[in-house]
C-alpha cells in the first residue's frame, strides 16, 4: 500500500513536468484577454534575441485579430526577422513574407521597405560574374518595381544604387562568356553575347572593354569599318579609361592602315 502511495505521488509529479517539456522551450502561450497593443510590445521586444519566438506572436496577431491596426505591420515583421536572421533559407522566407505583405498591403506606409527588402534580399544572394545569376535577375527586376511603383520614396532612390551594381554584375557576367568566345576564336557567339551587352546595359561601368573587344573581333573577322567605329568610340567616350587608352592608342597607330583596308573593300 505504502508503494503505491509512492507510485502515484511519483507519477502526479511526473505528469506536469512531461506537459511542459512538450510543450516546447519557445511555446507561446497566449494570456486571456490579451489585445493586439499587448501582443506586438512583447513580440517587438523579443525579436531581436529571440525572433522565432517573436515571429509566433506576430502570427498570433494576424490569425487572431486580422482588423486590428496592429495588424499590418506584424505582418511585415514576419518577415523582417526571418530578413535579420540573414542566409539564404532566410532571405527566400523573408521575401515569401514581403511579397505577401506588398501584395495585401499595396498603399501602406510600411509597403516601399517590404518591396525594397524583397530586392535586397535577392542582392544579397547574388552571386559573382560567372556563377549563375538567376538572382541577379530577380533583384534587378524587383529594383525596377520598386522605383516604378513608389518612385518618390527614399526607397526608390537607395534601389537606383543597388540596380546599377546589379547591371554590371550581370553584363560582366555576360561579358566573360563572349570574352570566352572570343578567345576561342567563336567571333559570332562572341559578337552576339557583345551586343547583348549594349542592348541590355547600356550603362554598363565597362564597357571600354566592350568596345575594345568588338572592334578586336571585327579586326580578325576583317570588318574594319565596324571595327574602326568601335575603337572611336572607346578613345571618344573613355578617354581616361584603360581600354579607352588602348583604343586611342592603336588608332595612332594603325587608323590610316584600317581606312586603306576599308576603301580596298569597297572596290
Amino acid at each position: 500500500m505504502r508503494k503505491k502511495t509512492i507510485l502515484i505521488i511519483l507519477f502526479a509529479m511526473i505528469i506536469p513536468f512531461i506537459f511542459t517539456q512538450c510543450g516546447g522551450k519557445d511555446e507561446v502561450v497566449i494570456e486571456k484577454g490579451a489585445t493586439p497593443k499587448m501582443l506586438f510590445e512583447k513580440a517587438f521586444k523579443l525579436s531581436k534575441r529571440h525572433p522565432e519566438k517573436a515571429r509566433k506572436y506576430f502570427r498570433e496577431i494576424v490569425q487572431l485579430f486580422p482588423n486590428s491596426s496592429y495588424t499590418p505591420e506584424a505582418k511585415f515583421q514576419i518577415g523582417y526577422t526571418y530578413y535579420k536572421q540573414k542566409g539564404f533559407d532566410n532571405y527566400l522566407l523573408a521575401i515569401q513574407e514581403f511579397r505577401d505583405f506588398v501584395a495585401t498591403y499595396p498603399s501602406h506606409p510600411l509597403a516601399p521597405q517590404a518591396q525594397y527588402l524583397i530586392a535586397y534580399c535577392y542582392y544579397k544572394m547574388m552571386r559573382k560574374p560567372g556563377r549563375d545569376q538567376d538572382n541577379t535577375y530577380s533583384a534587378i527586376k524587383e529594383f525596377k518595381r520598386l522605383i516604378s511603383t513608389y518612385p518618390l520614396t527614399p526607397q526608390a532612390k537607395e534601389a537606383k544604387n543597388y540596380l546599377k551594381k546589379c547591371q554590371d554584375n550581370a553584363a560582366e557576367h555576360i561579358f566573360l562568356i563572349g570574352h570566352f568566345y572570343y578567345r576561342t576564336k567563336g567571333y559570332k557567339a562572341a559578337e552576339r553575347r557583345f551586343k547583348q551587352i549594349i542592348k541590355l546595359f547600356p550603362e554598363f561601368s565597362s564597357m571600354d572593354k566592350v568596345y575594345w573587344y568588338l572592334a578586336k573581333l571585327y579586326i580578325k573577322t576583317k570588318k574594319y569599318e565596324l571595327a574602326l567605329d568601335y575603337l572611336k568610340k572607346a578613345s571618344e567616350e573613355f578617354p581616361h579609361s584603360q581600354y579607352g587608352f588602348k583604343s586611342k592608342k592603336y588608332l595612332k597607330k594603325h587608323e590610316k592602315e584600317l581606312k586603306s583596308k576599308i576603301k580596298k573593300e569597297e572596290k
